[in-house]
């Protein structure tokens, strides 16, 4: 019988009827260099199976620059390479010195330089199954990638490296059988397979190309001659010999692979086995007396940053403990934690909370600072603010002081709507992927100094502040330079708002909307997007629709003597005019642009190239 087990992780209002609140601090100044540190699993030391054993060689370290245009295109800059990663080391730090504001994504790639089964070049790997064998470690590689950030000034990263490959293993329990006895002195093992692999896999996109159309045989094993490394364990289960490991580039899907015997004994056929990357698939049984009677175990040790490092809470006492003592923290499905007792909450560098529950938090509870410190936040579950009693705000999360904060593929909301944000920085660093703020009351995204990347994300606020202050949906403060990609954000007093000398946003995409409050009297609805006191918007796409005002709206936050903000509008379109509040007229686009009347729905005017005019 054969078991298939699952794999284990398988603005404001017109003129002086509303200004923008803020959570006024610092501006934060920068050097403009950006360095990334590189990471191997956490694993690579801690036993003797193959791909986790200290004897791993990666002295060859490559990286490609990317420049990231419209609709995500990249446009190659420059690839380079360095030795690294000597005999034991795990960390590695790459300095990027890059062009002030533009976009850009890296490729990274690691091996031993002596590797001739794999090869990388600009971005992508290529094997050459002519030059694998079975049970070589030498063919181990790693690769990574940046987030996609607009360089704006000095700026840290932490990049964990993972294997592009999936690791097939095969494991025996029967070489102690009186039969074989003789047989084992002359009997060798060959590994094939036939269906399911590919020569080239893209870095960044992760996409594998170069079907093989023919079966790869690899070369024999000799039974005298297995590796000393484990076979990878089975929990519970029996001790399996290892007869041979391969690296294989294969993408997610499946294989059909063999492993055939000599000596007369059947072969081992597996068809449609599965495989991942980054992921072991390991067959096992007693494959010499009984090859049609196996197990297959996809396994996700690969893939986790410590085999050793993670804590599954269900209680505040556990989520706490394991953040203190350094370890990831899940939270799986149906638990729901109520931290509001518990005091601040401080992620260490490159530690991981993913959280598939719900989490409830009081004000300024999860969060991560200092130069340099990376962490890392990921649903797909809920963090919601219930905040205490006679408490002020939200910000279940944080970033401070250069730390940077990775949210991925969650929700963010907040019961509170006595002032705070979703989600907060203050001279730190978010880097929002797919998150989404379902309820909201003030700011969704409050970012003061520092930087942020959104990209694909839905913010939404009512602005409905109920001690009489009003908010936009997405507040950049103080010198923060934002990057908006493919984002949603809906809010009523206001979508975005860039404040401060030295901030800026860049709108790259996205739909940016503002409504009227529900049952209120006289207007509500104002701008998408709002710039003052010297704050800069950069709209070069997107589509924006305000309730019943200006569609960008330029303004001094409703104070005399402040300076009024700024905009440089490539694209985009608007259901409403512009309007600057110092000229008392329509906002003029960037050189080489002009406005374009059309009809499209809600939508009548668009920002378009000169050159495309008739």
């Amino acid at each position: 019988m054969k078991k298939y087990f699952l794999p284990a992780v398988a603005i404001c209002a017109l003129a002086s009827l509303a200004s923008c609140s803020s959570e006024d601090q610092p501006a934060v100044e920068t050097d403009g260099n950006v360095t990334i540190k590189l990471r191997l699993p956490g694993g690579m030391a801690s036993r003797a199976t193959f791909g986790d054993e200290s004897t791993v060689t990666l002295n060859n370290l490559q990286w490609t620059v990317f420049e990231v245009g419209a609709d995500n295109a990249l446009t190659l800059v420059y690839s380079d390479q360095k030795t690294a990663f000597s005999s034991s080391q795990t960390e590695e730090s790459v300095s990027l010195p890059l062009a002030k504001g533009k976009t850009y994504q890296v490729a990274f790639y690691a091996d031993d330089s002596s590797n001739g089964f794999v090869t990388y070049a600009d971005g992508a790997i290529s094997v050459d199954y002519s030059k694998a064998a079975s049970n070589t470690v030498a063919e181990d590689a790693f690769i990574g990638k940046s987030s996609v950030f607009t360089v704006t000034g000095g700026a840290s990263e932490t990049v964990t490296l993972t294997r592009p490959f999936a690791q097939l293993n095969w494991g025996t329990d029967d070489l102690g059988a009186k039969s074989l006895a003789e047989v084992l002195k002359t009997l060798t093992a060959t590994v094939s397979v036939s269906s399911g692999l590919y020569t080239s896999m893209d870095v960044i996109s992760g996409d594998v190309s170069g079907e093989v159309s023919d079966k790869v045989e690899f070369a024999p094993v000799k039974f005298t001659e297995l590796p000393a490394e484990d076979f990878p364990t089975v929990p519970g289960e029996t001790t399996y010999a290892l007869i041979a490991m391969n690296y294989l580039l294969t993408g997610d899907g499946t294989i059909d692979c063999t492993l055939t015997l000599t000596e007369g004994l059947d072969a081992v056929v597996v068809n449609s086995a599965p495989v991942q990357v980054n992921h072991r698939t390991n067959i096992y049984g007693s494959l010499l007396t009984a090859p049609r009677d196996f197990n297959i175990l996809v396994d996700n040790k690969f893939d986790e940053p410590d085999n050793n490092n993670a804590v599954i809470a269900t209680t505040a006492a556990a989520f706490v403990s394991g953040i203190a003592a350094g370890k990831n923290v899940e939270v799986p499905e149906e638990a729901e934690i109520d931290l509001t007792q518990e005091g601040e909450i401080a992620l260490a560098d490159n530690q991981k909370l993913t959280i598939k529950g719900t989490v409830k938090t009081a004000r300024a509870q999860i969060g991560v600072s200092g130069e340099g410190n990376v962490a890392y936040v990921e649903g797909p579950g809920v963090i919601e603010s219930v905040g205490l009693e006679d408490g002020r705000g939200s910000r279940p999360l944080n970033a401070y002081d250069g730390g940077t904060l990775v949210v991925s593929n969650i929700t963010v909301n907040t019961q509170q709507n006595n002032g705070g944000s979703n989600i907060y920085s203050e001279d730190g660093h978010l880097v929002l992927n797919n998150v989404k703020t379902e309820e909201c009351h003030n700011f969704a995204v409050g970012a003061y100094g520092g930087t942020v990347v959104a990209t694909g994300c839905e913010f939404n606020s009512d602005s409905n502040n109920k001690e009489g202050a009003h908010s936009y949906t997405f507040g950049v403060f103080d010198g923060c330079k934002a990057v908006l990609t493919d984002c949603t954000v809906n809010g009523i007093q206001g979508g975005v708002t860039v404040d401060g000398e030295g901030s800026e946003v860049t709108i790259k995409s996205g739909v940016y909307t503002t409504r009227p409050l529900e049952g209120a009297v006289g207007q509500t609805a104002f701008y998408p997007v709002y710039a003052c006191t010297d704050g800069v918007a950069i709209i070069e796409g997107g589509e924006f629709i305000s309730g019943c005002s200006y569609s960008v709206y330029l303004g001094n936050n409703d104070t005399p003597a402040y300076p009024y903000g700024k905009a440089t509008i490539k694209g985009g379109k608007f259901n409403t005019v512009t309007r600057n509040q110092e000229t008392k007229a329509e906002i003029p686009v960037a050189e080489g642009y002009v406005w374009e009347e059309i009809t499209d729905g809600v939508f009548k005017f668009q920002v378009v190239p000169a050159t495309a005019q008739p």
